[in-house]
């Protein structure tokens, strides 16, 4: 089941979708990045012309393209929350 996960990078918060799996015994993990994190507002920024159907759209790509992406069922309920992700950290 995928889930957010807030990065900081240089101080300023991205958000990323991520997913783990077991491969040979092993947990593997794999992400996504989504969007940038209003540092004041704790909001999700979208890019300029970017929608959360763009989005979906780059995930079912990942996942089409052997990213090791996490199925598109379970990604559309990650989704869902779009407009509710996790505060930044």
């Amino acid at each position: 089941m995928p889930y957010y996960v807030t990065k900081k990078i240089k101080g300023r918060p991205y958000l990323y979708l991520q997913w783990s799996w077991r491969e040979a015994g092993k947990v593997k993990t794999d992400n996504l990045y989504l969007a940038p994190i209003d540092h004041d507002t704790g909001e999700v920024v979208l890019p300029d012309g970017k929608t959360p159907d763009d989005i979906r759209a780059e995930i079912r790509e990942a996942f089409l393209n052997g990213r090791n992406a996490a199925p598109p069922d379970s990604v559309e309920i990650a989704l869902s929350r779009q407009n509710n992700p996790p505060p930044p950290t």
